[in-house]
């Protein structure tokens, strides 16, 4: 019988990015400014605030290159008691099929790595949101994965992944894909966070076999891409598209 790993709300307290400001000086402290401090410090002028994963691939997208949502995720994860409640249901020690599939992705293992992952026996709990950077899968709304499936906690690593290896230029499209788990049935395997080469990935790997089923597309902003370095670039639209995924 499958666990089910209780839900996890990244955003159930909200970020919060401060505009820069000078600070009054009775908020300054040792006659230091930093974001830090203005977050501290009395919550006037403008602010962006983000209360779940729809929102903050908008963020992402425009404001590229901004650390501070994934330095907010990595802080909300690494005090998370139910992440660690998630890792005690993993095995031990990483089966080496799935370190190899998540620092080599090579399209012969996918038998092996779904075999690996239904062996932790776990699912997700109806309502979790998790993020893939890609593309959605055709002109279908519905579709069954057939393939390991590579979903994360941070929007900031969901459109990086987009990027690599200049993906978005030959795809002439991003899509930041927000999933939600409905009736979720299908058997995932959650990457350790510390100490793993790819830890800032904050990898969660659904076994193939899945159910996609799209709900909507928003395009949120345009972004210049390159094919290498050097090379004359080209702009493509990101899309955030929501799913429900079984």
């Amino acid at each position: 019988m499958n666990t089910v790993l209780p839900l996890i709300n990244i955003f159930q307290e909200p970020f919060i990015r401060w505009e820069r400001r000078n600070l009054a000086p009775q908020e300054a402290i040792n006659g230091k400014y930093s974001f830090e401090e203005i977050r501290a410090g009395v919550k006037t002028g403008n602010f962006i605030s983000l209360n779940n994963y729809s929102e903050s691939v908008f963020y992402v997208s425009k404001y590229l290159g901004d650390t501070m949502l994934t330095c907010f995720i990595e802080s909300t994860l690494a005090e998370n008691s139910v992440l660690k409640s998630w890792l005690r249901e993993m095995p031990s020690v990483t089966p080496q099929i799935l370190k190899d599939y998540q620092n080599k992705y090579r399209e012969r293992d996918f038998l092996e790595v779904d075999v690996a992952i239904r062996k932790a026996m776990c699912v997700l709990s109806e309502g979790q949101t998790l993020i893939h950077g890609g593309l959605w899968w055709g002109k279908e709304d519905v579709v069954i994965t057939n393939r390991p499936l590579s979903t994360t906690f941070c929007p900031q690593v969901a459109l990086a992944e987009t990027l690599h290896n200049a993906k978005a230029y030959y795809s002439d499209r991003i899509d930041l894909i927000i999933l939600t788990c409905t009736k979720p049935q299908t058997n995932v395997f959650v990457y350790k966070h510390k100490r793993i080469q790819k830890a800032h990935e904050k990898e969660v790997l659904f076994a193939s076999g899945a159910r996609l089923q799209k709900v909507r597309e928003i395009f949120i902003t345009s972004l210049d891409v390159y094919k290498d370095h050097g090379s004359e670039g080209k702009s493509v639209p990101i899309y955030a598209v929501e799913v429900l995924i079984t």
